[in-house]
């Protein structure tokens, strides 16, 4: 795990949005690509909402992550 996503506060934030960052993408690259709605992006990021594991998988593919890696 690169040194930039490891020592980040996760705490308060979510993993999808650390990884997000780190590999450049928006919330709208991330919809297009994933075939997600941007408000569904930006609800799993605040974590007003879980998403489907069908889901998870493909933001995870999108983002060149293992499912682990944002669950």
């Amino acid at each position: 795990m690169p040194h930039e996503v490891l020592h980040r506060p996760v705490a308060d934030e979510s993993k999808l949005k650390v990884w997000s960052e780190y590999r450049g993408s928006t919330q709208i690259d991330l919809s297009k690509q994933a075939d997600v709605s941007q408000p569904s992006i930006a609800q799993l990021e605040t974590g007003r909402r879980t998403g489907t594991l069908a889901m998870l998988k493909t933001l995870a593919k999108v983002l060149h992550l293992g499912i682990d890696d944002l669950i």
